[in-house]
C-alpha cells in the first residue's frame, strides 16, 4: 500500500481537458473527506468547501472550467482562524490532499488560484453568495482526464542542500 500510495504522489499532475463523463457523488464525497484529514493550524479546522456541479456557475468561475465535471471551491472561514498565513495554509495542506485524492481515484483536477486575486474573490463570492466571513482560496476542478498526459519528472538533486547551504 506505501508504494502505491507514493506512485499517486509521483503522478499527481495538472489536468485541463476533461471528458463530459459526471462524477458519482461517492468518489465527490471521498475527495472531500481527505480535504478535511489534512493538517490545521493551531487546529482551528477552517477551510469550508462549495461543490459546484451547474454548468451555468462554473462557466462564470475562473477560467478552466468549461468541460470540468464538477468544481471544489476551497473556502477559509477567517472567523474560525483569524491569521491569513495559517488559513492560507489550511487551505493549501486540503487543496493538496485533495488533489492527490483526484489521482487515486482515477480521475483528474488542477489547482486554480483565487485568492488574492480581487475580481477572482468578488466572481466567486458574488456568484455563490458566500458570506463575508468566508474567503475563496481556489478551486479543484476536477472530471475524467480527456487526454492522458505524459508525466514531467520534477525531482532535480540541485535543488537538495544541507544544513550547510552550498
Amino acid at each position: 500500500m506505501a508504494n502505491n500510495f507514493l506512485e499517486v504522489i509521483k503522478n499527481r499532475k495538472s489536468v485541463r481537458s476533461f471528458t463530459s463523463e459526471l462524477v458519482c457523488d461517492e468518489k465527490i464525497k471521498e475527495i472531500l473527506e481527505c480535504g478535511m484529514a489534512a493538517p490545521s493550524a493551531m487546529n482551528t479546522n477552517c477551510v469550508e468547501f462549495i461543490v459546484v456541479k451547474n454548468k451555468e456557475i462554473m462557466n462564470k468561475l475562473p477560467q478552466m472550467l468549461e468541460d470540468c465535471a464538477v468544481a471544489i471551491v476551497v473556502c477559509a472561514n477567517v472567523e474560525k482562524q483569524k491569521k491569513e498565513a495559517y488559513w492560507l495554509q489550511d487551505c493549501a495542506a486540503s487543496m493538496e490532499n485533495m488533489l492527490l485524492a483526484v489521482e487515486a481515484l482515477e480521475l483528474g483536477g488542477v489547482w486554480i488560484a483565487i485568492y488574492p486575486e480581487e475580481e477572482r474573490m468578488k466572481t466567486a463570492c458574488d456568484l455563490l453568495n458566500v458570506p463575508n466571513h468566508i474567503k475563496p482560496v481556489a478551486i479543484v476542478a476536477l472530471g475524467y482526464e480527456n487526454e492522458k498526459e505524459n508525466l514531467k519528472y520534477n525531482y532535480e538533486e540541485k535543488k537538495i542542500h544541507s544544513e550547510k547551504w552550498i
